[in-house]
């Protein structure tokens, strides 16, 4: 079950912004994933919808709970 339009943005916004606020390349993230750069790069810029199972393991690559990346509040992001 992928996730439905409004929970895809958040995901696709909350994605990036924990990413770069730990310091992560999309490369780093991959290889903790165990998927290429692209495939991850695609969850980034919405081109992928991720299913429940994917949003797992994508919190466990960033060391960081679901409820995190699924969060409708504005996460601030780290400059760069």
């Amino acid at each position: 079950m992928a996730l439905d339009g409004t929970l895809h943005r958040i995901f696709q916004r909350n994605l990036r912004a924990i990413r770069k606020s730990k310091g992560l390349t999309q490369e780093e993230v991959a290889d903790r994933m165990s998927v290429t750069q692209a495939n991850y790069a695609q969850l980034e810029t919405g081109q992928s919808a991720p299913t429940l199972n994917t949003v797992e393991r994508v919190a466990v690559a960033l060391g960081v709970g679901y409820e995190e990346i699924l969060s409708s509040k504005k996460l601030e992001t780290v400059a760069g």
